[in-house]
């Protein structure tokens, strides 16, 4: 089976027919309105609250990994034993870390 799927192999998974497909995804959906609607069936007097997650700011942990992988040699170590990868992976982020930290205090002290 491919990895990309199209409306005639979604039809030979059920019982409707490759037209039938097409048509409903040509249609508008209110997703809004679904949701509402599916929340007071499903969870009554429950509240559920969702959150883009698009909206939250990074925490930060992608950019260390980031800068490890860049200016750290993190993908660099080409041992096999576990101990080493270890040391490896650990020196490569702390690296990073003490570099941060004192770029930090620097910065703070010159806002002083």
């Amino acid at each position: 089976m491919t990895k990309r799927k199209n409306f005639t192999q979604m039809a030979l998974f059920c019982d409707c027919s490759e037209s039938r497909f097409r048509q409903n995804f040509r249609k508008k959906f209110d997703w809004v309105r679904y949701n509402l609607a599916f929340c007071r069936e499903k969870l009554r007097h429950r509240i559920a609250i969702a959150i883009d997650p698009s909206y939250i700011p990074k925490s930060g942990i992608e950019y260390l990994y980031r800068d490890a992988k860049q200016f750290a040699g993190l993908t660099h170590c080409q041992s096999w034993k576990r101990e080493s990868l270890d040391f490896a992976f650990n020196m490569s982020l702390s690296s990073i870390n003490v570099v941060s930290f004192f770029s930090e205090l620097r910065h703070a002290s010159s806002c002083l």
